[in-house]
């Protein structure tokens, strides 16, 4: 029993932390007041966190006594807490930042109304009257106040003409019959939210090639959930992610790869990103990984400036974006763990517009190698095109000689047929891979273009450098893409042709079969009409015989029976001329018909 526990703590724990446990391990029980003094913590998290947005945000003691209160579970001890803190007003709050309801230099105080229930926010500044709505919340905008009243089954919307807090209908459009997919593709641009971010900053992300299967993803996921503790999200969804103390993990699958990121605060004394790196200890990859990015965003200062020195000169990338307000450097080159380094610089920039700037930056980087996959494909492929064009020059060379010179139509055929059908193949195999490619690059482009560089006189900026290098190995990639395509048009044709020459082979074979039966017709009419002639005359000989006999037996006739004989043979032969030409007309009247 003892060894199998040892397992499993070291799945999960550190090895210096399992050398210094004892034999024993006594979890004692909180009390309220240590709850409570950890919700303190907690909620003075949300202050920092409030101030760097300049917010002003105070916490009453009828709050904290609330949460620490409510909904506390022993089994999950303060982590609950965390995830109430973060559910209740850290999400709420961000909403209110985004859609402005909150402005940079407000000052907030959060209170409970016990006789209501109810947890709400005072706000010293002036505020419009509108009504919103939040997951879960009915929210109810009054002077000074902001109150959010739990309410089951809310789904997020969000309106200024509904106030009586009845959640928005997706089945219907100003009260008309809403299109089936409507809904899909007004929340589309609404899929992949910015992040918000604030200096400093560490942000670790993977790309694993998976292939589409999703199996692998969940698998990975809930490894993930189970190790951090915290619930598993719903993964149905193409963009999804976990949050605990330490950090932010948030998972995006695409048709062939998914991407794992990780964003935590940097110690300012380490310069490592604080918590558990949710990559490591157990961590079970979806795929083999295509792209790592680590990212780092700093407050743009004189220390921080000497951050330029640590990359390599021949091919660092330094320029200004967001109106000269960050700099975006890295040199594309992986350090020992195999991950490509970006450092951002700024100065009063946004969280909304950080988020957004490092998000294309990461997006640089993984796109960028994704469509360089096609690279090396391209270079073996150039050999086999090479040799399939060898090939179909030679048996062109051949079809262009006399017929007495070259081989049999129908051999050549055969050769042309099975080249075209591996070319084919491998046009097939490779289709995706191209296709692909190609929009990946189209994406690069789209995001260097939305990044408004600025130069810096003596370094690169990240457009010339990446159009320098992978425009040409995307040129190459089309170049041999088209290759394959004459090569398929030539091989056509001259299919083509070399089965015209063989149908009209075929046709002169069949003409000379043709007249050969023509001809043994012929010599089996001239047999049947002399068989006729032999069969009017042995058909005459036996019925004048049989007509003799008959006469013969008539006593009064008998001397004058040969007489009669002789005269019966012309009249009986004409007779049955007449009648066997008849036979035969008959029967070419119904056969032409």
């Amino acid at each position: 029993m003892k060894s199998e526990l040892l397992n499993v703590l070291r799945r999960y724990l550190r090895p210096e932390f399992i050398n210094r446990i004892d034999e024993i391990i006594v979890f004692h029980a909180l009390d309220r007041k240590q709850i409570r003094d950890i919700v303190g913590l907690q909620l003075e998290r949300v202050k920092r966190i409030a101030h760097g947005q300049g917010l002003t945000v105070e916490f009453d003691n009828s709050l904290i006594d609330h949460l620490a209160d409510v909904g506390y579970r022993p089994e999950f001890g303060a982590r609950e807490r965390r995830r109430q803190i973060r559910s209740l007003i850290e999400t709420r709050l961000a909403s209110a930042v985004l859609r402005g309801d909150i402005e940079e230099g407000d000052s907030l105080r959060f209170v409970y109304d016990d006789d209501r229930s109810e947890i709400r926010w005072e706000k010293e500044a002036k505020v419009p009257r509108v009504y919103l709505r939040v997951v879960g919340y009915s929210v109810t905008r009054v002077p000074l106040c902001i109150s959010f009243t739990r309410q089951p089954e809310v789904i997020m919307a969000e309106s200024t003409h509904n106030p009586n807090g009845q959640p928005a209908s997706t089945d219907t459009v100003y009260g008309m019959p809403a299109y089936a997919d409507r809904a899909a593709a007004v929340n589309e641009v609404h899929a992949r939210p910015h992040l918000m971010i604030q200096a400093p900053r560490q942000m670790l992300q993977f790309a694993f090639m998976t292939g589409g299967d999703l199996t692998k993803d969940k698998l990975a996921v809930n490894e993930l959930s189970g190790r951090l503790g915290v619930a598993e999200p719903d993964q149905s969804t193409s963009f999804h992610g976990l949050a605990w103390d330490d950090g932010d993990l948030h998972c995006e699958k695409h048709t062939e790869y998914s991407t794992y990121l990780w964003c935590a605060e940097l110690d300012p004394e380490t310069g490592e990103p604080c918590g558990e790196n949710p990559f490591k200890h157990g961590f079970i990859p979806p795929g083999p990984v295509v792209s790592g990015v680590r990212l780092t965003f700093l407050p743009w200062n004189s220390d921080t400036e000497k951050e330029v020195d640590r990359f390599d000169t021949s091919s660092l990338c330094y320029s200004l974006v967001e109106s000269g307000n960050a700099a975006i450097l890295t040199d594309f080159r992986q350090d020992d763990d195999g991950l490509t380094h970006i450092l951002i610089l700024a100065r009063d920039l946004k969280p909304a517009r950080a988020g957004a700037l490092a998000q294309r930056l990461l997006e640089i980087e993984t796109y960028r190698t994704l469509a360089l996959l096609s690279l090396p494909l391209t270079r073996s492929m150039t050999k086999e095109l090479r040799s399939m064009e060898s090939q179909l020059a030679m048996m062109t060379d051949e079809m262009s000689t006399n017929s007495e010179a070259r081989r049999d139509n129908h051999l050549l055929l055969s050769e042309l047929t099975s080249l075209a059908a591996k070319l084919e193949a491998c046009v097939a195999a490779n289709l995706y891979r191209f296709g692909a490619s190609r929009a990946y690059y189209e994406i690069v482009e789209e995001r260097l273009a939305a990044l408004l560089e600025e130069g810096v006189s003596g370094y690169f900026t990240w457009r010339d450098f990446l159009q320098r290098r992978i425009a040409p190995a995307m040129r190459t990639c089309l170049s041999v893409k088209e290759r394959q395509a004459k090569l398929s048009d030539e091989l056509t044709r001259n299919i083509s042709l070399l089965r015209s020459w063989v149908d009209v082979e075929l046709e002169r074979q069949n003409r000379d079969l043709l007249a050969s039966m023509n001809n043994r017709v012929k010599l089996q009419l001239r047999l049947q009409q002399t068989v006729e002639g032999l069969s009017v005359a042995a058909i005459s000989y036996y019925v004048v015989s049989l007509s003799g006999y008959f006469l013969k037996g008539i006593p009064f006739i008998y001397d004058v029976a040969t007489p009669v004989m002789s005269v019966l043979v012309p009249v009986v032969m004409l007779s049955i001329w007449w009648r066997v030409r008849r036979i035969r007309h008959a029967h070419d009247d119904s056969t032409a018909l």
